[in-house]
């Protein structure tokens, strides 16, 4: 029964997506019911979405809209009904911002495309103490420059103020918050990217023929493919796992980290086997490469992940147990 419902979500998700070619927007979420799903199965409704969202590589609001959800079932003081849009940190930092014993100073990050201009930003800012705490700022001041980058489809928008009125402080322990619901999201996300490459991948070794038989027989490209879906099955496996029970920072991190990784290796090999096709602009790996760049180096690529889960098992003296098995 919950292999059917799950089954059910994903097609419902999928087709969704499908019919909104420029990319879900916060209403399509409501109408769809996610919202209530989410309550009931946060697994299944995050999983589902983002791995159809990453699989078609479409754009949407769903990344903010997941990690209000998570952060107001936490007990954050949040509107959901006029939501603020989550700025989020450029590569290699951890905060947008700084905050002081005033407003907030020296805001830099990046948002998701928003249909309405929101009249405030959820940004995590770096504290004098070394700490990074979670704030509401008032919008007011506050420019949004677009980004073009190398996946204009993603119409990203540069935050940028010199100072910007704080309405709510919401600690901490928020801000940690925001980092692991944001990277698990787009950890699923980047395993339905990553799915979708290698689809392209095999479509095109088992048409695609040299020397009499089709290329995909051979042992070499055989190979190739076969280190995508190991990848990928690990990077699933941590993945589903940390959404059982109470999961650590460390479980969301590593997830992360194996994600970006087997995007990584997606885009590798799903390129090595396509060959000079792969890199024209009207093959179907184009605009997949495209939004891999992206998403592989968002909130941390593998290796930078990798360093911070090393740094946090020796920081707590022990590791997260990522198996079944008993000790």
């Amino acid at each position: 029964m919950a292999d059917e419902l799950e089954d059910e979500v994903r097609e419902a998700t999928r087709e969704l997506i499908a019919s909104k070619p420029d990319g879900l927007v916060w209403a399509d979420l409501e109408d769809m019911g996610w919202f209530d799903l989410v309550e009931e199965s946060p697994g299944l409704a995050v999983g589902a979405l983002f791995e159809g969202l990453g699989y078609a590589a479409s754009g949407s609001e769903a990344l903010d809209a997941a990690v209000l959800v998570e952060l107001t079932a936490a007990g954050a003081e949040l509107s959901l009904d006029v939501p603020p849009a989550v700025v989020y940190y450029p590569p290699g930092r951890h905060a947008v911002g700084s905050i002081g014993s005033g407003d907030a100073s020296q805001i830099d990050g990046i948002v998701l495309a928003r249909v309405e201009e929101p009249a405030t930003f959820l940004a995590p800012l770096s504290r004098e103490d070394g700490s990074t705490t979670l704030a509401v700022l008032d919008a007011s001041g506050v420019s949004l420059e677009p980004i073009s980058g190398v996946d204009p489809s993603l119409r990203l928008r540069r935050v940028r103020a010199q100072s910007a009125r704080v309405v709510h402080d919401l600690g901490v322990e928020y801000a940690a918050l925001l980092a692991k619901a944001a990277r698990r999201a787009v950890a699923h996300e980047s395993i339905g990217l990553a799915r979708a490459i290698l689809d392209v991948a095999v479509e095109h070794v088992t048409s695609r023929k040299q020397f009499g038989r089709a290329i995909g027989t051979y042992q070499a490209v055989q190979h190739r493919l076969t280190d995508i879906e190991v990848a990928l099955g690990g990077a699933a496996a941590v993945t589903a796992l940390s959404w059982e029970g109470e999961a650590d920072s460390v479980t969301v991190l590593t997830a992360k980290s194996l994600a970006a990784t087997a995007l990584d290796t997606a885009v590798r090999n799903g390129l090595q086997v396509c060959g000079g096709m792969g890199f024209t602009e009207e093959f179907p790996l184009a605009r997949l490469v495209r939004r891999a760049l992206f998403l592989s180096a968002f909130l941390g690529g593998g290796p930078q992940l990798a360093g911070a889960v090393g740094r946090s098992i020796v920081a707590a003296g022990k590791a997260p147990r990522l198996s079944g098995f008993a000790a």
